[in-house]
C-alpha cells in the first residue's frame, strides 16, 4: 500500500501543481478555467482515495477535517451498487444545503459501507429499496429535553433505511456490541454496526435507531456542524505568501516533478536551483552552503535517500532550513525526519497553496 501511494502521489503532484498554475494563466477565460477546475477536483479525489488505501492498511493515523459528506457518501454507495442484487433498490437524496462537518472522509466511508451492508443483508432474499438521505437538521425543544445528546446546533443528518426484517428491542439494545450478530455462520463478524458506533462517538455524532419486524429499519447518524473557512485553493497566485528571492535548492529524482518545483518557485518569487541527484545536490551544497536559504527534498530517492541527504546537510549547515516531501512516509520515519532536523514535510499530493504557505513559514521574507 505504501509503495502504490508513493507512485500515486508523485503523479498527483503533478497534476495539482500544473493544474494550479495553468488555472492560474487562464484568469481571462472563465471557461477554460472551469475545466481547470473540475481537473483538479478529480485529483483531490483521486488524494483522497489513496489516503483511503493507507488508512485501511493502518499506515496512516486518521485525520480529520472539515469536509461536506456528500461527495464521501456518492462514492461509497457506487463502490457497492455494482455487488447489490439488481431487486435492491437504492435511493439517494443528498441535500446541498447539508453542513459541512469535522470527519475523517475515510471513517465515513466506512460507515456508508457498514450501513449499506448490513441493509442488504437485513433484505437478503427479497427485493427491497434502500433510502439514504443527507440533510440539515435542527433539534427542537421537544427532542433536546427528551434527548440530553443533542445540543441546540445544527447537525448534518445522514439516515440509511431499509425494508427487511427489522429488529425487536432486545436486539437493538445489543446491536452495537463488538461481534454481536444475527447473521449466520460465515455471514458476517457483527463487527461493522460497532465500527459505525465507534465512529460516531469518536466524532462527537449523536446515533438513533428506529425498527419494527417485518418492516425495516432506520439509522441515523448527527455530525455536528463545523463551517468551512475561506476556501484558500479558489485564490489565485498573486493571493499566496510570495518570497523575496530567496534561493532554494530543490532535490527530487522525478524529472517531471522537479521542472514542475522550479516553474511554481519562480511564480512565487524564489529563485530555486534544481537537481534530480542528491549525490550531485550534496556537491553543490558542499561548495557553497551560504548561497543556500532553504533546502526542499524528495524521500524516496536512489542513491542516497532524503533523510540521508538531511543528515549530511545538517553537519555542513546547522540553520539552514530542511523540508522534505513524499507521497508516502511512515511514522517511524517520521521521527528519524524530526531528528534529522528536518521543519516540516509537505505531503504529495499537495497543492501550491500549502506548498507556498510551507516555505513562507519556514523563511523569513
Amino acid at each position: 500500500a505504501g509503495g502504490i501511494a508513493h507512485d500515486f502521489n508523485n503523479i498527483l503532484m503533478a497534476i495539482f501543481a500544473y493544474g494550479g498554475m495553468l488555472k492560474n494563466d487562464l484568469a481571462k477565460h472563465p471557461k477554460l478555467r472551469q475545466m481547470a477546475d473540475q481537473i483538479l477536483k478529480s485529483a483531490d479525489r483521486a488524494k483522497d482515495l489513496v489516503q483511503q488505501i493507507l488508512t485501511l492498511s493502518r499506515q496512516e493515523e486518521h485525520k480529520r477535517e472539515i469536509i461536506r459528506l456528500e461527495p464521501v457518501i456518492k462514492e461509497a454507495v457506487k463502490f457497492l451498487r455494482a455487488s447489490l442484487p439488481v431487486d435492491i433498490k437504492i435511493e439517494l437524496s443528498l441535500s446541498p444545503d447539508a453542513p459541512t462537518v469535522l470527519a475523517d472522509s475515510t471513517q465515513i466511508y466506512q460507515v456508508v459501507m457498514n450501513l449499506v451492508t448490513n441493509a442488504f443483508h437485513a433484505m437478503e432474499g427479497k427485493p427491497g429499496r434502500l433510502s439514504i438521505v443527507l440533510d440539515r437538521f435542527t433539534p427542537d425543544r421537544a427532542l433536546l429535553e427528551s434527548n440530553p445528546k443533542f445540543h441546540p446546533i445544527c447537525y448534518a443528518r445522514l439516515t440509511a433505511t431499509d425494508t427487511g426484517h427489522g429488529m425487536d428491542a432486545k436486539t437493538i439494545e445489543r446491536i452495537f456490541e463488538p461481534f454481536f450478530t444475527t447473521k449466520g455462520v460465515g455471514k458476517g463478524t457483527g463487527l461493522g454496526l460497532a465500527v459505525v458506533h465507534g465512529v460516531a462517538q469518536s466524532h462527537d455524532a449523536v446515533i438513533t435507531v428506529a425498527s419494527e419486524l417485518e418492516k425495516g429499519t432506520s439509522f441515523s447518524l448527527y455530525f455536528p456542524e463545523q463551517k468551512l473557512e475561506a476556501d484558500l485553493a479558489s485564490h489565485s497566485i498573486c493571493d499566496l505568501p510570495m518570497g523575496n528571492g530567496q534561493r532554494i535548492l530543490v532535490v527530487d529524482d522525478e524529472g517531471t516533478l522537479a521542472a514542475m518545483f522550479e516553474r511554481l518557485l519562480h511564480l512565487l518569487h524564489y529563485r530555486p536551483i534544481v537537481c534530480t541527484n542528491p549525490l550531485e545536490a550534496l556537491k553543490l551544497f558542499k561548495n557553497n552552503p551560504s548561497q543556500f536559504d532553504m533546502v526542499v527534498t524528495d524521500h524516496a530517492m536512489p542513491e542516497m535517500s532524503g533523510l540521508e541527504l538531511a543528515r549530511e546537510i545538517r553537519t555542513i549547515h546547522e540553520n539552514v532550513p530542511l523540508v522534505v516531501i513524499s507521497g508516502f512516509i511512515g511514522s517511524e520515519i517520521q521521527e528519524k525526519y524530526h531528528e534529522a532536523g528536518i521543519r516540516e514535510m509537505i505531503r504529495k499530493p499537495a497543492a501550491i497553496t500549502d506548498v507556498a504557505q510551507i516555505l513562507h513559514r519556514n523563511l523569513i521574507c
